[in-house]
C-alpha cells in the first residue's frame, strides 16, 4: 500500500506540472490527436486550477529569495 501511495503522489505531482506547463503553451493542447489532449491535464478543473495557483505561489517565493540572497552579497 505505501508504494501505491507513491507511485499515486507521483503522478499527480507530474500531472500538476503538465498542467502548469500547458497554461505557457496552449497550443500543445490541441493537437489532431485527443489522447495527447487528455493525458497532457489529466487533471480536474479544481486540480488544475489548484495546481496553477501553486506555481504561481512558488514563482513569487523563488523571486523573494533570490532578492534576499542579493541583499546578503552586499
Amino acid at each position: 500500500a505505501d508504494i501505491a501511495k507513491q507511485r499515486r503522489t507521483k503522478r499527480l505531482e507530474r500531472k500538476q506540472k503538465l498542467a502548469v506547463l500547458a497554461i505557457n503553451q496552449p497550443e500543445i493542447l490541441y493537437r489532431k490527436k485527443r489522447v495527447k489532449q487528455t493525458k497532457r491535464v489529466g487533471l480536474g478543473k479544481k486540480k488544475r486550477m489548484k495546481a496553477i495557483e501553486n506555481a504561481k505561489k512558488d514563482r513569487r517565493k523563488k523571486t523573494i529569495k533570490k532578492i534576499d540572497e542579493d541583499i546578503d552579497d552586499f
